[in-house]
């Protein structure tokens, strides 16, 4: 095992530890374990091209431990009310259409590892942001202006990467794979 995946694999370990501070009403720990999360994800990557350490299971590995920790996220602060529902489902729909699209693009032409696009690490970094921001806001909730804001713009990066990611799953699979 690489460093770099052991550093991801710590940030899926962190995820019951961040959802039992949330549901015990611990949102400076939260905060401060999704600040964790956040620098640990920037670790494995640099740790990954740095030392050459960039392998298959990373690769499906990162991008899973930030989806799971900020459906989960999200999950809490919908039951809470803090969060719309229709939030949580349709980055669970970006999320869940993405693996179909590399499912299908494994099973019809044997590729099977798409690299990221900067649209959607983007997208994770605001997702990440409102996280924070909705921790904070549960012990200052004068913050619910900036709340909404890093909401509206977490919801228009769902929309544009599910896009963006769509138009290249269609072209990769179209055009053989290649």
């Amino acid at each position: 095992m690489t460093l770099a995946n052991s550093i991801t694999l710590f940030r899926i370990f962190l995820i019951p530890v961040f959802i039992y501070s949330l549901m015990a009403k611990g949102y400076w720990v939260a905060s401060v374990l999704i600040v964790l999360a956040a620098l640990s994800d920037l670790a494995d990557g640099y740790v990954a091209r740095r030392y050459g350490q960039i392998t298959k299971v990373g690769i499906l590995l990162d991008p899973m431990a930030d989806k799971l920790l900020a459906i989960s996220a999200f999950i809490f602060f919908a039951f809470q009310g803090v969060i719309p529902l229709w939030f949580v489902l349709m980055v669970f729909y970006r999320d869940f259409s993405l693996l179909v699209g590399v499912v299908a693009l494994r099973w019809c032409h044997k590729k099977s590892i798409v690299s990221s696009q900067v649209i959607g690490k983007i997208s994770a970094a605001i997702h990440l942001i409102l996280i924070f921001i909705l921790c904070v806001m549960q012990v200052y909730p004068s913050i619910a202006e900036v709340k909404e804001i890093f909401f509206i713009l977490a919801m228009g990066m769902t929309v544009i990467s599910f896009i963006s990611y769509s138009i290249r799953w269609f072209k990769l699979f179209y055009e053989g794979g290649q």
